[in-house]
């Protein structure tokens, strides 16, 4: 008994607990970085594609290959790592393993395509004031 007990204690004292940059990783999934970065290497290949159009499609594969999502995943723990402590990432992933966090990640997505969409807007109608405001003052035509 006393054997098992202490290799039981051996092992728990043994077992690490997962570093920052590991933390990070994980919040990065949490969020659901993941299928964002798939997208965004997706879009980078068919814009790859239709600047080179004569390429064929197998080279096309292979260098799909090459771009790995785990290595966006490092590059963006890297960035947010300088960013945020170790307890702020602890914080993040309780966050956002809780039902609040969970919505707003699940909201995030419409409510970003949203803010874009209004900041679009608001973009058009500002400059189309300004540029009345120039035109009535003389400086445009």
């Amino acid at each position: 008994m006393r054997i098992a007990l202490f290799v039981l204690t051996a092992l728990l004292a043994t077992a690490q607990a997962p570093t920052k940059d590991e933390k990070v990783i994980g919040l990065l999934k949490a969020m659901n970085m993941q299928p964002v970065l798939e997208n965004m290497i997706q879009q980078q290949m068919a814009a790859f594609k239709k600047m080179a159009p004569q390429v064929p499609e197998k080279l096309w594969d292979e260098i799909g290959k090459e771009m790995r999502v785990d290595e966006l995943l490092e590059k963006s723990a890297v960035i947010y790592s300088t960013h945020f402590t170790e307890a702020e990432i602890d914080d993040m992933l309780r966050f956002y393993s809780t039902p609040t966090g969970k919505k707003m990640l699940a909201k995030l997505p419409v409510i970003s395509s949203e803010s874009m969409e209004m900041g679009r807007q608001w973009g058009t109608a500002a400059a189309a004031r300004v540029a009345a405001r120039l035109k009535a003052e003389g400086h445009l035509k």
